[in-house]
């Protein structure tokens, strides 16, 4: 079933074009990796899909218009997760959480909410640091409370900006793996900005590749990625090894003048 829609979106800023004529549908229990290299406009097409920027062309939720959603509603649907965040919005990372919950609040916290945080922040490691305040634990945490934040809305649907890039590779594991299991058994749908084309073979079912402002390819990884691909798009010289089971990308070296 269709849960997410983009009918020919593109956004501008400050008449500088940053996606183009871009349409494609998500079904539920999709993991999606939004691929391209720095600045082809992965963080603006997630903005547009959670409806955070404006775009021209049509996003649907569901079938419907999704500026036609209430904020309320479109919180309980989409859970967005940013790079990183300015500014305080909470005192403790249990609080920070804790705010995932707030499109369900009517006149206050309950055990329910509770136990949904706890459970996420065991799932994601993070009750140590439940009383620790945002900004006095590692960037690495950090971006795991945000992630855990955002799993505590239920949402139907993850938008994820670059989620494991302030990780170490031990915590990008793990918070892969724990949205992988959320994506499997909970059928919910995940997309993921991300740089990383080897993290994107090994946890993505799909693949919509960016450039010049287009998606040039959509498929599962396996279909679509090359070493042409690449070198066209990245211009890096690179393989694709297998070794162990795992699909990895092996860079040799900058195609200089590609």
């Amino acid at each position: 079933m269709v849960i997410l829609s983009a009918h020919k979106i593109s956004f501008t800023y400050r008449e500088t074009s940053v996606i183009t004529d871009i349409s494609f549908e998500i079904s539920s229990g999709e993991f999606v990796g939004l691929c391209g290299k720095n600045g082809s406009g992965k963080t603006t097409l997630l903005k547009c899909l959670g409806n955070i920027l404006t775009p021209e062309g049509i996003v649907k939720l569901n079938g419907v218009d999704i500026t036609s959603i209430t904020p309320k509603i479109r919180a309980q649907k989409i859970g967005y997760v940013p790079q990183s965040i300015h500014g305080r919005i909470a005192r403790s990372v249990f609080d920070a959480v804790l705010m995932g919950r707030l499109p369900y609040i009517t006149w206050g916290v309950s055990s329910q909410d509770i136990h949904i945080v706890e459970q996420v922040m065991e799932q994601l490691g993070l009750i140590p640091f439940a009383d620790r305040d945002m900004f006095e634990i590692s960037g690495g945490e950090r971006q795991k409370a945000l992630i855990a934040r955002a799993i505590a809305q239920q949402p139907d649907i993850l938008l994820l900006d670059e989620p494991t890039a302030n990780l170490d590779l031990y915590h990008q594991l793990e918070v892969m793996d724990v949205l992988t299991h959320l994506v499997q058994k909970s059928n919910l749908t995940a997309v993921m900005a991300v740089h990383d084309l080897t993290l994107a073979m090994r946890y993505c079912s799909r693949i919509l590749l960016i450039n010049d402002h287009h998606v040039i390819q959509d498929g599962s990884p396996h279909e679509i990625l090359s070493p042409d691909l690449i070198r066209e798009v990245y211009q890096v010289d690179a393989y694709i090894s297998s070794d162990g089971g795992v699909p990895h990308i092996v860079p040799i070296r900058a195609s200089i003048g590609a």
